[in-house]
């Protein structure tokens, strides 16, 4: 769910080029995917932290296909795609607590 609502509502980082929605857009746009898909209210806390952790367990494995000769995940290494879901990440880690007030109290 939570790498879901990360593509689909999308939850991004000021200047990453797939979009260019406020913390407050995003965040209302997060809670509308976790009320059309059903997510209880008790699991919503969990959400960011457990989007941040699905970016960062991305990221390292991209870094391990890579180091064991995947050309595919270095090409997107060197491309600097990494860059764009750590960027995410520390977005998402600033931004909970505005995402927490939209998600738990509307």
């Amino acid at each position: 769910m939570a790498y879901a609502v990360y593509r689909w509502a999308p939850v991004t980082a000021p200047g990453n080029t797939e979009q260019e929605r406020s913390v407050r857009e995003q965040a209302e746009r997060t809670r509308l995917f976790c009320d059309s898909y059903g997510l209880l209210a008790d699991d919503r806390p969990r959400l960011l932290d457990t989007m941040a952790d699905r970016l960062n367990a991305l990221v390292a494995f991209m870094r391990g296909r890579a180091a064991e000769g995947d050309t595919a995940f270095q090409s997107h290494l060197d491309a600097g795609h990494h860059h764009l879901y750590l960027g995410d990440v520390e977005y998402i880690r600033a931004s909970k607590e505005e995402f927490h007030r939209v998600l738990l109290t509307g």
